[in-house]
């Protein structure tokens, strides 16, 4: 478990003072990013003097499954990172709860594909959330040696400028940057799909005013649907055909273009 708050809480978080009515307000000082599956654990560790009693917890609301461990000694003070494997009871009580979601991390998180996610198209392009200003991507077959493919980057995606190849696993890492501290994300990776139809063929191009030709052969195992044209990493247009014409170019401009 990732440890996201440690520490005294004051007196001016309790919303009406002490001794503590109304609601008890911890600001996490490690932002928890929810992902719809993980839990936030809260341990508490509480010193009174002398004998308390039930009124003294803290307030919940009955339910039909334990929701909490609770250890209560008079002379014995545990070490809330190594709690007592004995001596506690089990709660069928949920703690009233309320929490506030806000977006304000830095470290890229929820990448896109899905950290080992399988049957990736070769045409997908990476995406990523952060409140990071600008961001730095690494890319790579050997999570050892990757490579800087983008950098100072204001986008939280960024669309390859030729396809990934076929059946491959990919590693990458996102670095965000905010106040001139980097923010480095975890190692991401994905695998491609296996090949299920051959590339098309014998692409070429030309310019004859006012458009630029393009021309190819068919993929020569098994039978296409349609083509995806790219120009310039950017998705153009789709077409059955095998050829297109682009004229919405300028003289004295460079393009790449590849069909998929």
């Amino acid at each position: 478990m990732q440890l996201v708050y440690d520490n005294i809480i004051p007196e001016n978080a309790f919303s009406n003072g002490l001794p503590g009515s109304g609601w008890l307000n911890i600001n996490l000082e490690t932002p928890f990013v929810y992902n719809g599956t993980q839990a936030l654990l809260i341990g508490i560790d509480e010193n009174t003097i002398g004998s308390g009693s039930t009124s003294d917890d803290f307030r919940c609301s009955p339910c039909s499954t334990f929701y909490a461990i609770q250890f209560q000694h008079t002379t014995i003070n545990p070490d809330p990172n190594a709690p007592p494997t004995t001596g506690w009871t089990l709660k069928n009580f949920r703690s009233n709860l309320r929490i506030t979601i806000e977006a304000q991390y830095y470290t890229p998180v929820l990448p896109n594909p899905f950290s080992g996610e399988i049957n990736v198209p070769i045409d997908a392009n990476l995406s990523w959330s952060s409140n990071g200003s600008n961001f730095s991507l690494s890319l790579g077959n050997n999570p050892d040696s990757l490579v800087q493919v983008i950098n100072n980057t204001a986008l939280t995606y960024w669309q390859p400028e030729i396809p990934f190849q076929f059946n491959r696993t990919y590693y990458w890492r996102v670095t965000a940057y905010a106040n001139s501290v980097a923010y480095p994300s975890a190692l991401w990776s994905f695998t491609t799909l296996a090949e299920q139809i051959s590339p098309p063929q014998n692409l070429t191009g030309c310019y004859t005013e006012p458009a630029i030709e393009l021309n190819w052969n068919p993929p020569q195992t098994n039978n296409q649907h349609h083509y995806k044209i790219y120009r310039n990493a950017g998705l153009l247009t789709s077409t059955t055909n095998q050829h297109y014409s682009d004229a919405n170019v300028q003289s004295e401009t460079s393009y790449n273009y590849w069909i998929t």
